[in-house]
């Protein structure tokens, strides 16, 4: 009876010992695949996994999100986008086109069209679109902060381009202080639809450091447009009389050698023109001409 007793309570504690390491399997399987368990609460986190790629699955903070994927170990690694709207800011300084030879030319002082302008821009991430980003730039966290820094410079050179207008004429600066931030933002969005796939831009606060005297710059513009397309006129004019004086010579050389050629073939006419009659020959002689060449 005892050892019936024993046998039936090892028996327990063997299946009690079976079920609690099945728990902990179980609890570890479960751990494991809790994938936003490390993520940050303020990022929008993306997961690249070495068995699917990038999921599309995207969590924000410390949202509950459990995959297979990240049962196996180091399988999973994470990109964290933040999750909040922030500034980008930008420092773009320059010149306006030819302004060092328009101050040059009429003697003005050299920075009179220099321009420095500070621009931050608002803007957060798209979450439904980060998964996408990440696969179209084979992102990883390895290269991510490179990433970011050449977005940065292609959204200065975007900047850049948007102020100084599609004909170079800087019509955003002319109209910078009757914009709301709001307006500059669509009217660069507008201008550049690819601004970003995954970004989002909300408003654009412009604070001019040094602003060009865009009024002079355009009267002198004017001016030197002006005196430069009477200048191409007369070139233009001095080429055609040109072509037209080497067109008439080249026609007297072919008028002279088809008289060179017909008195060849006829030279009793050399003495008809030193007749009496020459004159009257003269004036038909042109019409005698074959059009086509002699035979």
């Amino acid at each position: 009876m005892i050892f019936f007793l024993f046998s039936v309570k090892l028996s327990l504690m063997k299946n009690f010992i079976i079920f609690l390491m099945i728990l902990l399997f179980a609890g570890f399987i479960f751990f494991s695949g809790w994938l936003s368990f490390w993520t940050s609460p303020s990022s929008h986190t993306v997961y690249i996994t070495k068995t699917s790629g990038v999921l599309d699955k995207v969590t924000s903070g410390s949202e509950f999100y459990w995959n297979w994927h990240g049962i196996f170990p180091t399988n999973v690694s994470t990109i964290s986008f933040p999750a909040q709207t922030w500034i980008e800011t930008f420092r773009i300084q320059g010149n306006l086109p030819y302004a060092e030879y328009y101050s040059n030319f009429l003697g003005l002082e050299k920075n009179l069209f220099d321009y420095d302008i500070r621009l931050n821009l608002q803007v957060a991430w798209k979450p439904s679109f980060l998964p996408q980003m990440v696969r179209k730039h084979h992102l990883s966290p390895e290269v991510y902060d490179q990433f970011l820094k050449t977005t940065h410079d292609i959204t200065e050179n975007q900047l850049l381009n948007w102020l100084r207008g599609r004909n170079g004429d800087f019509e955003v600066l002319q109209k910078i202080e009757q914009y709301t931030p709001q307006q500059l933002a669509k009217d660069f969005i507008e201008i550049n639809r690819n601004f970003s796939e995954a970004l989002e831009l909300s408003e654009i606060q412009v604070q001019i450091l040094t602003k060009p005297d865009l009024k002079l710059y355009q009267e002198i513009s004017t001016v030197i447009n002006s005196i430069n397309s009477q200048i191409i006129e007369r070139q233009t004019s001095l080429v055609l009389t040109k072509r037209l004086i080497n067109i008439r010579e080249a026609e007297k050389r072919e008028l002279l050698a088809k008289y060179g050629e017909l008195f060849e073939k006829y030279p009793s006419l050399v003495t008809l023109l030193s007749s009496a009659n020459s004159a009257q020959l003269s004036s038909i002689l042109p019409s005698l001409i074959p059009v086509g060449p002699l035979r």
